[in-house]
């Protein structure tokens, strides 16, 4: 995200003030969570922000195994996932080839 940024430099030379329009470039401005997933529990929906994951429709695009391959996400979260998707009656992407067994 780029914004303009309007701050006074100080000449020193000329010894006068001058306002000048810069661009500043924001570090980390992460898009905010959806409402419905901050009532995941919190090591779920941490290891769901780390991989970009800030929607219920992001969420859902997603397969099992997909949910799988990020760090520090195991079959106990992917439940939790699944319970929290089913209560309003969602689910995730089904894919026919898993690498593992569920």
């Amino acid at each position: 995200m780029v914004s303009l940024v309007q701050t006074e430099v100080f000449c020193s030379f000329k010894k006068e003030r001058k306002t000048v329009m810069t661009t500043k470039h924001a570090v980390a401005d992460p898009t905010p969570l959806d409402e419905e997933l901050t009532l995941l529990p919190t090591r779920v929906r941490k290891c769901l922000e780390k991989a970009g994951i800030r929607t219920v429709g992001d969420l859902i695009w997603r397969t099992p195994y997909d949910l799988m391959m990020i760090q520090n996400f195991g079959r106990k979260y992917l439940t939790e996932v699944e319970k929290f998707l089913g209560k309003r009656r969602f689910r995730l992407r089904r894919d026919e080839t898993y690498p593992f067994s569920l």
